[in-house]
């Protein structure tokens, strides 16, 4: 990069600029202090994070009581990779659908509702 700058004819910075220099620049400060966190960033956040909350205790408490800890925690971790999605709203429908249709795809994705399975689904 600095042979390009050369080449270009460009004048070579005298010194690199520190921290407190560069944190006067508007954009730069600007930049710098923008949310880390998706949650951070997406409006409504608690809002949501709330609801996804709700779902995963409802989709453990299912877990708990009829499939095995590791179907459980397949759930849970679905409902959390459902919970980032921002194409979905998951705050438009009822908890207890969303926690339903996470077990409804891990049960059938892992043979649950097959009478030969040793776990069983009904």
């Amino acid at each position: 990069m600095l042979e390009s700058i050369r080449e270009q004819g460009g004048e070579m910075p005298e010194s690199v600029p520190d921290q407190d220099e560069l944190m006067q620049i508007p954009e730069v400060r600007e930049h710098l202090e923008k949310p880390k966190s998706d949650m951070d960033a997406i409006p409504n956040a608690g809002k949501k994070a709330e609801r996804v909350a709700e779902i995963k205790h409802k989709t453990e408490e299912f877990g708990r009581s009829n499939l095995d800890p590791e179907h459980t925690g397949l759930a849970l971790k679905l409902g959390d990779k459902i919970g980032r999605m921002r194409k979905l709203s998951i705050q438009r429908v009822r908890a207890e659908i969303w926690a339903a249709a996470i077990i409804h795809v891990i049960a059938r994705l892992n043979f649950l509702f097959d009478p030969e399975n040793d776990v069983l689904l009904l």
